[in-house]
């Protein structure tokens, strides 16, 4: 039968409904074919319903989880102690060695323990790691709320819970006329002493600075009237002073508003600010933080490791007729420190490799097909990403594919293990050590299993999409068990680039490419910032207050970088404890 025929015969027979009439259809089919071509043509058909079937179930599962799923890609405990059962069931008990002959000595080998049981320890030690945290964290409470006890008798027992970094402002209620005087004598009623409560108020208010600078001039009229510069300002000639344009950034930058609403709360507060000065702060901003963007980039280069992802976002471009151009945003983020934000106009790994320079350390990312030429191009490590293994086991696992608990619970297995670490504080050498006793055999133990199933893998399938990932990715995916550096996966990058996803559907598009560029500086200073744990408000007042004062350089911009400021400050505040002393 040629094959024209047999794809329409397929589609006839898969859109049939009547199990009398499909039973005709076939048999009338047989007596046209060769057993061994029936037999060909049947197994074809059943390939393609099991394909249709897994990617409507997938679509299915998928929309679902968007509407009324969580987030989260982790399972519950239950579904652990499943995972743990179908381990030993899969994996069987630990080998033993073969009897020995009678009378021969021989050195007992210490037993490895199987994967299922390395998980089971490590959840049980992560469990009783979070118990004597919560314990620690109680005794805590209970001194500090001691303290308040002892710092309210102190005071006459007066306690103080308010924020104290907050202004106070005390206001004493005269004496309501019906209480002045006592009812059964007649006098007047001494203030004996106040009932109080705290409340929290919001506000806020535009001031107008005028700037005065004297001119002076010769008497007897020698020379010109001369005077001081005038101040520097964000943007020159503007109106803008550096709290309210760091401000109009923060919200821009930090809470993704768009100019149009940032615009529309200033004038609710009765400031005069309006979408053109927002404009052209972001692009006077913008070209003058390159110093210190230049500066951010030479310590991601110099990172022992460097986590890199990137996110869509729309572009317009174009003069009369404005056309809506897809661009990407990239992070890379230095020993989770230091944030280089970039743009290119296109998805290509060369625009990437281009903007971002040489890099020393070790490259961590997903499974994008220019990672791997990026780090081949330059020389570096590169790791990946098992959160994206995890999450396509976890669709597999949500579609009922019972071959995808043993892998998931693999992987679950390995993120316990840094969790461990995380709750312990172990340095670099012990999470080593910790990874290579339990994450190693798990990964083995992974891998055969990638083998076990590869016969009965429909790569179209969702475990299908699993599997040739950690197959894709099987050398990427194995970088953290011997460099404790590298982390298990790259959610730090994703983390960073969380508020450009959130906010793609408030400003939903960029004005043109410089303007991306521009928002890219700014938000790798703010970023920046955030990860050094500064106040991004006041860190982003200062800065913009020191670009406008004089020309940076590269070099020297280094002294504005977050963790030199907070050097500053925190130095400026032990000298100014030592002298009150």
């Amino acid at each position: 039968m040629p094959a024209a025929r047999k794809s329409t015969v397929a589609i006839e027979l898969l859109k049939e409904r009547s199990r009398d009439a499909l039973v005709e259809r076939l048999g009338a089919l047989m007596q046209e074919m060769s057993p061994e071509e029936s037999l060909a043509f049947l197994a074809d058909l059943f390939l393609t319903m099991g394909a249709d079937r897994d990617y409507l179930k997938q679509r299915l599962i998928d929309l679902t989880a968007s509407r009324f799923g969580r987030s989260s890609e982790q399972s519950s405990a239950d579904q652990l102690l499943l995972f743990q059962t179908a381990l030993r069931n899969a994996l069987g008990p630990p080998p033993t060695e073969p009897e020995t002959q009678a009378g021969a000595e021989t050195e007992a080998k210490p037993v490895t323990p199987s994967a299922a049981e390395l998980i089971a320890q490590t959840r049980q030690e992560i469990e009783a790691a979070k118990a004597a945290r919560k314990a620690e964290t109680a005794r805590a409470r209970i001194a500090r709320r001691a303290a308040m006890r002892l710092d309210a008798e102190k005071n006459g027992g007066a306690q103080a819970p308010w924020p104290t970094h907050l202004p106070c402002e005390e206001i004493t209620h005269p004496v309501p006329p019906e209480h002045c005087t006592c009812p059964d004598c007649g006098q007047a009623r001494d203030i004996i002493g106040y009932e109080s409560s705290w409340r929290l108020e919001y506000r806020t208010q535009g001031v107008v600075v005028v700037d005065k600078q004297p001119v002076v001039a010769c008497r007897k009229h020698h020379g010109t009237p001369q005077s001081a510069p005038v101040a520097p300002k964000p943007v020159d000639k503007g109106h803008l002073g550096f709290s309210a344009a760091s401000r109009l950034l923060f919200l821009r930058l930090t809470h993704n508003l768009p100019v149009a609403r940032i615009a529309e709360m200033m004038q609710a507060e009765g400031m005069p600010v309006s979408e053109d000065m927002i404009h052209t702060l972001i692009r006077v901003s913008g070209d003058r933080a390159k110093p210190v963007v230049e500066a951010i980039q030479r310590q991601v280069q110099q990172a022992r490791l460097v986590n890199i992802d990137d996110t869509y976002t729309d572009v317009h471009e174009g003069e009369k007729e404005r056309v809506r151009r897809r661009a990407r945003v990239w992070l890379a983020l230095g020993d989770e420190k230091f944030a280089f934000f970039f743009a290119t106009k296109s998805w290509r790994a060369s625009e990437a490799q281009q903007a971002l320079g040489p890099l020393t350390g070790v490259l961590q990312g997903d499974g994008y097909a220019g990672f791997p030429r990026l780090a081949a191009a330059q020389g570096n490590t590169l790791a990946g990403c098992m959160s994206h293994l995890r999450r396509k086991l976890r669709k597999a696992e949500l579609a009922h594919d019972p071959r995808a608990t043993l892998a998931l619970a693999l992987v679950n297995g390995m993120f316990g293990v840094d969790e461990l670490a995380s709750l312990r504080g172990l340095g670099p050498d012990d999470l080593l050590r910790l990874r290579q006793e339990r994450s190693v055999p798990m990964m083995a133990a992974l891998l055969q299993w990638a083998r076990d199933v590869a016969p009965t893998i429909e790569t179209k399938g969702p475990l299908g999409q699993a599997w040739t990932y950690l197959k894709n990715q099987q050398e990427p995916l194995q970088v953290f068990l011997t460099d404790p550096t590298v982390s298990i996966d790259n959610n730090a990058a994703e983390r960073g680039l969380r508020r450009i996803t959130i906010g793609r559907k408030l400003w939903l598009f960029f004005r043109d490419q410089d303007k991306l560029e521009h928002v890219a500086r700014l938000m790798s200073i703010v970023t920046t910032a955030r990860l050094h744990g500064v106040n991004e408000l006041d860190y982003l007042g200062w800065v913009l207050e020191q670009l406008a004062r004089r020309e940076w350089s590269a070099d020297a911009a280094t002294a504005l970088l977050p963790d030199a400021w907070k050097a500053t400050r925190e130095q400026q505040g032990q000298d100014l404890g030592t002298t009150n002393g």
